[in-house]
């Protein structure tokens, strides 16, 4: 099956439209579930009362004088100590990204202090309610702690989880008897499972197509996906902490797909989704996944939706559109309850393009500017370069600009099966300022051969393996075409793990 070089088609409009009336009227989910949506926390009213004293006796004047001298003083050599201990030669200024450590950690310990309180104690992820200033947001894995160390979180960010209708045969195959609506996806991610679960301390993927349920419509691939619910089982099960679900195919069989896609994530609590949400009160709940004391928040946003205008949809929370304003406004949300802004972007024109585009880098720009601590992408099939990008107040970002599709079967397109993982550690300085170190990027091919098909590392790869692949056939050679074509992408300037 070929991929077209053009956006991908919607349902039938009998269904779509159909479907579209249905919802039009319809609320969100009023169910709270764990790795949702908050229920805001009553207001609390705080009575104030007066106390009347009769008059004493007149002080002395002079006890009086007395009495200011020493307050002005005191306020005077605070004021001078306060100046000594930030302006002096020790102090590095922070980054723009995140505030000091110690800083964040008093605002944090104020918070829970002052009312910020989980609704759902010693069940993760915890939902804490606004407070304040202070944003709701979903925390999963509150105290986690792992071999890489206080203050290092070691992090790892693939493509896009693409299901074309030859992945789903195979699925149904691996789970026993055929056409039965059982499908095992796990053997795709049997290879880079260790990694992804046993290596790096929080990974990310992008779930490209929406798992609608069959109440609508059957489970099918290309143009229009509708995918089986067991891959969320086969996410959650290789190691993926983070996962977005929004892309331009979240509304390829409309509103009450979205719902039930949501439905799926909610019962695997152990993963953290953001980019399609429930409510508004939903979409500006910060999601935060913690590890060795760094609180990382993620955030997930879509170029559009095939075939819609942003005004055919119902609303702008089941699939997050970038916009600077939305952006602007979700990172001073994150910002307040992390110290380290995660953004996923599904972008780039035109598809099947190794290049970036300006809008690409307008907004990767942007992002740097807000204090975002790192953009990962995707969106157009292939793989794109990393950089760093330079804030313009000082400091810099690292973006990831195409990680390629993940899974996704094509055949005859192979720039389409060959993607990457990216990997560095999220680090907490001695000053507290936070950074991004050991970017290293790791070449991935899809792998199929006979009735299997999974992910591999190219440095676990040979020529051998490459000339069996049949999604590789249209090549000559199949394994240095690999390797020329990732350092053509990725050039010199990181690490390539290959």
């Amino acid at each position: 099956m070929q991929p077209t070089p053009r956006r991908d088609l919607t349902p039938t409009p009998r269904k779509r439209d159909g479907a579209r009336r249905a919802a039009s009227g319809s609320a969100p989910r009023t169910k709270a579930s764990p790795g949702r949506g908050t229920r805001g926390a009553p207001a609390r009213e705080r009575a104030r009362s007066t106390r009347h004293r009769a008059a004493g006796p007149a002080l002395d004047p002079r006890i009086l004088v007395l009495a200011a001298a020493a307050v002005v003083f005191a306020l005077l050599f605070v004021l001078v100590r306060g100046c000594m201990r930030n302006d002096g030669p020790g102090d590095a200024p922070a980054q723009p990204q995140a505030e000091r450590a110690d800083e964040q950690q008093v605002t944090d310990d104020e918070a829970t202090n002052e009312g910020q309180q989980p609704t759902n104690p010693g069940e993760n992820p915890q939902t804490f309610a606004a407070t304040g200033d202070l944003p709701a947001y979903v925390l999963l894995d509150q105290g986690r702690v792992t071999g890489s160390g206080d203050g290092r979180v070691s992090f790892a960010a693939v493509g896009d989880n693409l299901m074309n209708e030859n992945l789903l045969a195979l699925a149904d195959a691996w789970a026993g008897s055929e056409g039965d609506n059982a499908y095992d996806f796990t053997p795709i991610y049997q290879d880079i499972r260790p990694l992804v679960h046993d290596t790096y301390d929080v990974s990310f993927i992008n779930q490209e197509t929406i798992m609608g349920g069959l109440d609508e419509f059957d489970y099918m691939g290309y143009p229009s996906y509708n995918t089986p619910d067991e891959v969320a089982d086969a996410l959650a099960d290789t190691g993926f902490r983070l996962v977005s679900t929004n892309s331009n195919h979240t509304y390829d069989t409309w509103v009450n797909s979205i719902l039930h896609d949501h439905a799926v994530w909610d019962a695997r609590p152990q993963v953290l989704t953001a980019g399609s949400y429930d409510s508004e009160e939903d979409r500006q709940t910060v999601r935060v996944v913690e590890c060795n004391g760094i609180r990382i928040s993620f955030l997930a946003y879509s170029y559009g939706q095939n075939s819609y205008e942003q005004s055919d949809l119902p609303n702008s929370y089941y699939a997050v559109p970038y916009s600077k304003e939305t952006i602007r406004a979700d990172v001073e949300r994150a910002r307040k309850v992390s110290d380290f802004v995660l953004v996923y972007m599904h972008w780039g024109e035109p598809e099947y393009s190794n290049e970036v585009n300006d809008e690409q880098r307008e907004l990767a720009q942007y992002c740097a500017d807000l204090g975002v601590g790192m953009v990962v992408g995707s969106h157009v099939h292939v793989i794109q370069p990393m950089e760093w990008v330079e804030r313009s107040q000082g400091g810099r970002m690292l973006c990831a600009y195409g990680l390629g599709d993940f899974v996704a079967g094509y055949t005859n397109y192979p720039d389409t099966i060959m993607s990457g993982m990216m990997t560095c550690d999220i680090v907490r300085a001695e000053d507290g300022t936070m950074g991004v170190e050991n970017v290293v990027w790791h070449p991935l091919v899809e792998h199929m051969e006979g009735s299997s098909d999974r992910v591999c590392l190219v440095r676990d790869y040979t020529p051998e393996q490459a000339e069996a692949n049949v999604l590789l056939d249209s090549l000559d050679d199949p394994y240095q075409w690999i390797v020329d074509k990732t350092n053509e992408v990725m050039g010199g300037e990181f690490a390539i793990d290959m």
